[in-house]
């Protein structure tokens, strides 16, 4: 199946922007990346195939808050089935047939003329046959499609300290995370202990230039830091986010504060 929809905004064409998919019919949640507004989704690119129908949450670069946009599945209107009623079936009734009384003497009675008495005619009464009433048919009354009200969680870096040489999105439990929408021209403290320094930051935020020994301004001896690839982590509301991963290029043993260059 190939199907395309397109996403835009009068308000923020020709900007950046996140795009979450979460399809109707899954609990995916498929992460389109950084793209340019307006973006056109053809849904046949995807492994496997998917159709366009759910919900997309688009967060635009510098802009603190989501936008959601919901695309409902049609939803197909079913043809009402007409009962017939059945007809009721008068029961005949039985008329009794009298029996007649034999007298044990009889006695003789000169016999009257008889005399002819007309007998009235007899109308026939009609017995009306009941008509079938139609039931009416309720029109079925769509359903609305829910609307999702979570957006994602705010924006936020960890820091810290980790023995091994890569992470997975299990071992930064042990970091400290800070709120921020700008981590520049700010700094983070690392901690005592033999340990690679790692710090993760959004690739929606703004990024780092370069790392110094201070906690006052971009001054000091330079920290050698590597940009070593990206991470994803599930928030707190359950979308995921992307973090790009620095590390420093060796273990050291003491606490340290890292200014964060812009």
């Amino acid at each position: 199946m190939s199907q395309l929809i397109t996403i835009n905004s009068v308000s923020y064409n020709g900007e950046l922007a996140t795009i979450l998919f979460k399809p109707d019919n899954s609990n995916d949640v498929i992460n389109f990346g950084v793209v340019t507004l307006p973006f056109v989704f053809n849904s046949g690119l995807l492994t496997p195939p998917r159709d366009v129908y759910g919900s997309y949450t688009i967060l635009v670069d510098g802009s603190d808050c989501s936008k959601i946009m919901n695309v409902p599945r049609p939803t197909p209107t079913p043809t009402p089935t007409v009962t017939p009623t059945r007809t009721v079936t008068p029961t005949p009734t039985t008329t009794p047939t009298p029996t007649p009384t034999n007298d044990p003497c009889p006695t003789k009675t000169p016999t009257p003329t008889p005399t002819s008495t007309p007998q009235p005619t007899r109308t026939p009464t009609r017995t009306p046959t009941p008509t079938p009433t139609s039931s009416p048919c309720k029109t079925p009354t769509p359903t609305p499609t829910p609307t999702t009200s979570l957006l994602p969680s705010p924006s936020g870096i960890y820091f810290g300290k980790f023995s091994g040489s890569t992470i997975t999105s299990g071992d930064v439990s042990t970091f400290t995370f800070v709120l921020t929408n700008n981590p520049t021209n700010s700094y983070v403290t690392f901690q005592t202990g033999s340990a690679y320094g790692y710090i993760l930051i959004p690739i929606s935020l703004s990024q780092p230039t370069g790392f110094r020994d201070s906690d006052a301004g971009c001054s000091g001896f330079n920290i050698p830091i590597n940009n070593i690839g990206t991470i994803i982590i599930i928030d707190g509301n359950g979308f995921p986010i992307t973090y790009n991963i620095y590390r420093t290029f060796y273990p050291f043993f003491g606490d340290t504060d890292c200014w964060l260059c812009n």
